[in-house]
């Protein structure tokens, strides 16, 4: 079985942006993982950050998804992407789980929670 390939992605309120990082900028150091993301710039908050993890699936269009994602269905039902104790699923946007629908059938990435808020309206 193939390893999937180990990328975060970072969201701040206040920086409004989203920043990437993968395996290359992941630093051990004193028995802690630092991520550098590139953001280009060194004045930006050390907390504050949402850190999501990209799941290991693509979307119909080869889009990568990362938690945090919102997908819409082959029928149209919008859900949204969780890590949940070992692994990713997707959920529906009051946090049940979204039962009966499985990656088997394609979904369309069509945004996140942090840069796309108004797809969580119903």
């Amino acid at each position: 079985m193939e390893q999937r390939e180990l990328k975060f992605r970072a969201w701040h309120p206040d920086f409004g942006e989203m920043v990437y990082a993968d395996m290359n900028n992941i630093i051990y150091e004193k028995r802690e993982f630092m991520m550098q993301f590139d953001v280009g710039f060194s004045n930006y908050p050390e907390s504050g950050w949402n850190i999501m993890q990209f799941t290991g699936l693509v979307d119909k269009a080869g889009e990568p998804i990362y938690e945090d994602d919102i997908v819409e269905t082959a029928d149209g039902d919008k859900r949204k992407i969780v890590y949940v104790d070992t692994g990713f699923e997707m959920r529906t946007f009051d946090g049940n789980r979204a039962n009966g629908y499985t990656w088997h059938f394609g979904v369309t990435k069509i945004g996140n929670i942090h840069q796309n808020p108004e797809l969580l309206i119903k």
